[in-house]
């Protein structure tokens, strides 16, 4: 399998998974500062009905620090600090195929969102910095794509299974990848379209925030394999602090 389609599969995946978890739903004003205020206190009890439970859940993730890693065996592992209130993050992400192996490492602040590759013909020892604000850019902060609501419409059969855990199916395909660009939206929407529906399971915590989100997807690879993604949260309100590369390691970015 070429590297670029398993960085693509990877991508959507993990977009997949952040949508799911709310993480970048923060308004343009937010203060940066990595304070990681712990709100889950403040936040409604758990309803009975299970789409109503991961709802909540995936509010309190959209409102405290928190730290994740997700796998999607043997080709991606992914790594990440998040403070989605001050709209900072930094992540990891190693995609390997066919001996192959392409780093990608992310830094986000406020609107600048900072990237270096080791590996791939955007491979480069500078930082590319791009302004989320731009035109070309601008829809992957859209709240809209980062709403548990937009997620909750992806979701078919929901069902609980004790009280931390809930099954269910998710249909990838009919979610917004506005955010991607016309060409890679449409390589997304029909790798998820492959898919079909996706079995997941979620677990939460003993405070009713998301602990595991495991999601298999059938016959996902071009040799017709499944592949299953695995990712765990933890530290939820631990400050993050995330600092943006020195000046003269920065290069401006070009368009996707």
């Amino acid at each position: 399998m070429r590297i670029t389609k398993a960085a693509r599969i990877a991508s959507t995946v993990t977009l997949a998974a952040l949508i799911a978890l709310g993480a970048a739903a923060c308004g343009k004003n937010a203060q940066i500062d990595g304070g990681g205020k712990n709100t889950s206190a403040e936040q409604p009890a758990v309803k009975a009905d299970p789409k109503a439970a991961i709802a909540v859940a995936a509010e309190k993730v959209k409102q405290e620090s928190y730290s994740f890693s997700m796998t999607m065996a043997p080709e991606v592992e992914m790594t990440a600090q998040v403070d989605p209130v001050a709209k900072a993050a930094h992540a990891t992400m190693k995609v390997t195929a066919e001996g192959f192996s392409m780093n990608t490492e992310m830094i986000m602040l406020g609107d600048d969102m900072y990237m270096k590759m080791t590996g791939g013909f955007m491979a480069s020892d500078k930082w590319m910095h791009f302004d989320s604000t731009d035109a070309d850019l601008g829809k992957a902060w859209d709240q809209k794509q980062m709403d548990p609501a937009e997620f909750l419409k992806q979701v078919g059969d929901v069902e609980q299974i004790d009280a931390h855990t809930y099954k269910g199916t998710l249909d990838l395909s009919k979610m917004d990848l506005s955010s991607m660009g016309s060409e890679q939206e449409k390589a997304a929407k029909d790798a998820a379209g492959k898919m079909g529906a996706v079995p997941f399971t979620l677990v939460l915590d003993d405070q009713g925030r998301i602990a595991k989100l495991e999601m298999t997807m059938k016959g996902i690879m071009p040799d017709g394999s499944d592949r299953t993604m695995v990712m765990t949260v933890t530290d939820y309100g631990t400050p993050v602090s995330v600092q943006a590369p020195p000046k003269d390691q920065v290069q401006e970015g070009f368009g996707f």
